[in-house]
């Protein structure tokens, strides 16, 4: 049976280098997403900007429950 693939089993094969990189990525994005919600909901219509801006932070907050997964000491004790 193939093993499954998973955040974490992918971040023990990284190297921290690689795994920092992902990790400012993500925290970037957040960022933007997180702005790109707010200026929605301030300048776009009520509706659609309410709608905007909630998809627009349910991105982001799934982009944040991802940066743990990019610790480089995570996975085996014997790597750090």
């Amino acid at each position: 049976m193939a093993r499954r693939w998973s955040p974490a089993g992918w971040a023990t094969s990284q190297s921290p280098v690689s795994l920092l990189a992902v990790r400012l990525l993500l925290i970037a994005n957040m960022l933007m997403l997180t702005a790109v919600g707010g200026v929605s909901l301030a300048f776009a219509s009520e509706p659609a900007g309410a709608v905007g801006a909630g998809v627009s932070w349910a991105a982001s907050v799934g982009l944040f429950a991802l940066v743990p997964y990019t610790n480089p000491r995570r996975g085996e004790h014997g790597r750090w």
